[in-house]
Order: C-alpha cells, then structure tokens, then sequence
C-alpha cells in the first residue's frame, strides 16, 4: 500500500552518497526512505595509508574497488601532492565498475582500466589481460575496506602480481533504532521494494534484524541489488535479488526499479 498514492522503496546506506538515486525516483513519483545499516571511518592505522602514498609512484597500478575507497584516497593530501607535481610518473587507475569509475570521474580521473564483469577476480583477470596474460612483476596498491573480500587478492597474487593491500577507511554496521519499524512497514505491504548498494549492507541488516538471514524480505517486497557481489550474498542470506542494476549504477537501478513498479 503506497503512502500518499506513491511506491516507496527503502534504501539501506545514508542518503548523501545517493542522493542522485533519490532524484530520479522522486521524479518518477516514488518515495524513498534511508534505512543506514553501515558507516564509514577512518582507518584504525591510518599511517599505513599514509605510508602507502608516499610511494604512490612505484606503483603500476592504483586499483579500486569502492567509491569509499576512491574518496579516502584522493582526497589525501599525499596523493594530491603527488598527482600534481609528477605527470609523467603517476601510476594508472583501475575501477571495479561503473559506480566506482563514476565517482573517480567526479574527483578528475578517468580510469585507465573498468572491469566489465563488476567483481574483483573480473578486475584481476582484466588487469591481467592488459599486460599480455601476466601480472608478472606488475606493482599494484589497493586501498581497501577493513572487511574487503580477499577475491581480488587472491587473483593478483596467483597471477604474479606484487600487491600492496592497504586499509583506506572502516566499514562499521549501525545498529538503526528503525528497525521496529522497518519491519511492521515490511508486514503492512507498505514498502514496495528494499535497494541494497554493497554487501556489507546486506549483512549489517540481517544482524540489525537479529539473525544471518533476510529471508523475511523474500515474497514481502521487491529486493533490489546494485551489482553480482551484492546479489550474491542476498541469495546467501534468504533474500535472492529481483532486480540487479545493468550496469551497475545507482541510475541504472533507480531506472529499473521505477520501470518494474510501473512508473
């Protein structure tokens, strides 16, 4: 049952990174509701990060794979200080996918490398593609989540590839007093669709809901994913996606969304 007449779709993170996503559903005629389930901070040894950067360029490569990511790094007054004054010897840039390459594009940089298959063993095998078949002696800095799947890692060292792993920001669930709430809307039909940006966010909600499941999202309202590591652990915790974004932008799924709730 909309309220007011209008759809209304939960998302599961603060509004401020997605506030596009907002836009374009409310021009559509559906509301959206911000149900934060994860926050973000600083690093608890940010001199690793720090240390990370004044080598920034013996790098080959900077690989990203989260906008947080992108905006604990280049925003950092070593990386800014580096970019600027050598041109000629900055390392090139990898993005996971289209949301992180977009929010590299927003800072300036326009990633040399955007994995099409939105994970981190795609972006592995793509960077490895581009050095003929091998990661061989090819230095990468990844600056990463402190609970960063181990994917991408794995791949790079198997290949050859000197990484550096390095945490660039905390992911931190957020116990929501809105729970309660959350879930009499749930069983009332009064939220139409639930909008997952990352799986951590998946799995702080299972928690906050006082389990490791989501199964009580499944048959109660649409379950929307923004990429295939996303949609995976929704099926992993009861709550198999009904829409994923194509390709995987928060545009694209607010469009899909608005199509698959007939607006």
């Amino acid at each position: 049952m909309p309220r007011g007449g209008r759809p209304v779709v939960v998302v599961t993170r603060a509004e401020a990174p997605e506030a596009a996503f907002r836009e374009c559903l409310d021009a559509r005629g559906i509301d959206v509701e911000w149900l934060q389930t994860i926050a973000v901070g600083a690093p608890d040894e940010p001199w690793l990060l720090d240390g990370a950067l004044k080598r920034l360029l013996s790098f080959d490569w900077v690989v990203f794979t989260s906008g947080h990511g992108v905006e604990a790094v280049v925003t950092h007054p070593r990386w800014l200080h580096a970019w600027r004054l050598s041109p000629s010897s900055r390392p090139r840039l990898a993005a996971v996918g289209p949301a992180t390459a977009s929010r590299l594009i927003a800072h300036g940089h326009v990633p040399d490398l955007q994995a099409h298959g939105g994970g981190g063993a795609d972006l592995a095998d793509e960077l490895r593609a581009a050095h003929g078949g091998t990661l061989n002696g090819v230095r990468l800095l990844w600056p990463c989540s402190s609970i960063a799947r181990r994917e991408f890692a794995e791949r790079v060292q198997a290949e050859g590839g000197a990484l550096t792993s390095v945490v660039a920001y905390r992911t931190v669930p957020v116990a929501t007093e809105h729970t309660a709430g959350f879930l009499s809307d749930l069983r009332a039909h009064v939220i139409d669709a639930v909008a997952f940006f990352s799986p951590s966010a998946a799995s702080s909600l299972a928690a906050s809901l006082g389990g490791s499941t989501l199964a009580v999202l499944a048959g109660q309202t649409l379950v929307a994913s923004i990429g295939p590591t996303t949609s995976s652990d929704l099926r992993k915790l009861g709550a198999p996606p009904d829409i994923e974004a194509r390709p995987n932008t928060a545009l694209a799924l607010a469009g899909s969304l608005a199509q698959r709730l007939g607006h």
